[in-house]
């Protein structure tokens, strides 16, 4: 008996002991004591906005990063041309709806499309054209990003 009630008031301590502990799993209620804290999470990191690079009219996911070996740009007063590569941990397919999306907004005009296995994407505007061609290897997603003059 003295085993029992023993034990009995040991699980009692243990569960009035442990019920003032959060639990990590269930939302807490936000007591706004730390406003700043609060604000700097509502804002993303830097490194997380989208950018523009060479060309200024398509707009690069912040998930990849330039590779500027592989890449080069032809630009004179009139024109700017080139070969853009990027490369980062994305999925294509995600990455390509991006550019299904985003270049529109642009005011780039798709023309033609190839999506799964092959990834391609075919765009014009009033005085040039643009191919992104995304591929996936085994550890990255490599987008390769043409700009040329439209031909008269």
């Amino acid at each position: 008996m003295f085993k029992k009630i023993l034990l009995l008031s040991g699980f009692l301590m243990l569960f009035t002991a442990c019920s003032g502990m959060q639990n990590p799993f269930v939302p807490q209620p936000d007591t706004g004591s730390d406003i700043s804290m609060q604000e700097s999470q509502s804002e993303p990191p830097p490194e997380d906005v989208n950018t523009y690079f060479d060309f200024e009219d398509i707009l690069i996911p912040s998930d990849l990063s330039l590779d500027q070996d592989k890449s080069i740009i032809f630009q004179t007063s009139q024109i700017k041309a080139g070969k853009l590569e990027f490369h980062g941990r994305v999925d294509p397919v995600s990455l390509f709806d991006f550019f299904i999306v985003n270049l529109p907004q642009d005011n780039w005009s798709i023309k033609g499309q190839f999506k799964y296995g092959h990834f391609l994407i075919i765009a014009e505007k009033p005085g040039k054209f643009t191919v992104l061609k995304i591929s996936e290897g085994n550890l990255r997603t490599t987008l390769q990003l043409w700009v040329t003059p439209r031909l008269p």
